[in-house]
């Protein structure tokens, strides 16, 4: 009898909460994760910004096809332990379609990284950070 009351509890948690495929929550929250790890201190645009340019590379020819290969490329993204509020919105918006930069933002640098793509490819600042444009016929100076 008591299995069948907790099955009955379980049951109707599972109806109340809105249907979200597991993968799909499991990537917000990885990408949240990784907007937090760069811009926990950061404004909700600029939260929204970064999340841009990982769902820019997703949907870009140069780079992998799903946000999982993506945010797994090697010393390209990093992926904390902890995420916030406002990060984990912020990676909901991006992966319903919200962007702030435009589709071919695709790389970004810190104000006070030492060495910058051309700047004819900067596409937008926002925070700390300065977004940039592929170019789609010679890789980005890293």
């Amino acid at each position: 009898m008591r299995k069948l009351a907790l099955a009955l509890i379980l049951a109707l948690l599972l109806a109340a909460i809105p249907s979200v495929s597991f993968t799909e929550d499991t990537a917000a929250v990885r990408l949240a994760r990784t907007i937090y790890a760069l811009a926990a201190d950061e404004s909700y645009e600029t939260k929204l910004a970064l999340g841009s340019v990982v769902m820019n590379r997703v949907a870009h020819p140069l780079y992998p096809d799903t946000l999982s290969q993506v945010l797994s490329q090697a010393q390209q993204f990093p992926c904390g332990s902890r995420y916030d509020e406002s990060s984990l919105a912020a990676a909901h918006a991006v992966i319903a379609g919200k962007r702030t930069l435009p589709e071919t933002a695709v790389a970004y640098r810190t104000l006070d990284a030492a060495s910058r793509p051309d700047e004819a490819l900067l596409c937008g600042e926002s925070g700390n950070y300065l977004f940039y444009s592929a170019d789609l016929h010679r890789p980005l100076d890293y």
